[in-house]
């Protein structure tokens, strides 16, 4: 029962840590939306990242359930309500789903970043956003 508590208590002993030691260090969580809803969290944040927003938890390159998709979106606001920044990776190829992608979380205010489905996070998958 105490696990999401250890582990903020953990994320914020680590920025605590960190930007003592240096101020320009920048802590940005993956996932873990969850534990978005501790105040004390998100103020430990510059960020967060959030892979598979849209596409891909069931099977690469299918559409994530609204209601998933809906859910995942009210915890990452509350980072961007904080004015931190929220990242969303997608792993796709098809250029329509790409386009998809985009036209969805554009309007978000997040950082999108598109990669090959085989998740290779050196190549940019996508040059350009369609409106």
């Amino acid at each position: 029962p105490g696990l999401e508590a250890d582990m903020i208590a953990f994320v914020r002993r680590i920025s605590d840590h960190a930007t003592r030691a240096n101020p320009e260090f920048r802590i940005i969580m993956q996932n873990a939306e969850a534990l978005l809803d501790d105040a004390s969290l998100r103020s430990a944040l510059d960020g967060v990242a959030k892979e598979e927003l849209v596409y891909g938890v069931d099977a690469p390159e299918k559409r994530n359930k609204a209601d998933d998709i809906e859910w995942s979106r009210g915890q990452l606001d509350k980072m961007h309500r904080d004015s931190k920044l929220v990242l969303v990776v997608e792993y796709l190829n098809s250029q329509s789903k790409i386009d998809d992608a985009a036209r969805s979380i554009r309007p978000l205010g997040y950082v999108l970043y598109v990669s090959d489905k085989s998740r290779d996070l050196a190549r940019l998958n996508y040059t350009t956003i369609e409106a």
